[in-house]
């Protein structure tokens, strides 16, 4: 387990978030964005394929 937890943490496109409060959502299927709010710091995670 701790070798698939380095790899989590190593993993270029993996963000990890402790404490993390999800404070919106928006957009649609395939292409959103989510506002987290971790560490006393507001965070926009966009996801969308690769173009």
């Amino acid at each position: 387990m701790d070798d698939l937890i380095r790899k989590v943490y190593r993993h270029p496109s993996i963000h990890v978030s402790h404490d993390a409060t999800i404070t919106d959502v928006s957009g649609y299927v395939g292409n959103f964005v989510t506002k987290v709010i971790s560490e006393g710091r507001t965070r926009e995670i966009l996801h969308a394929p690769p173009f």
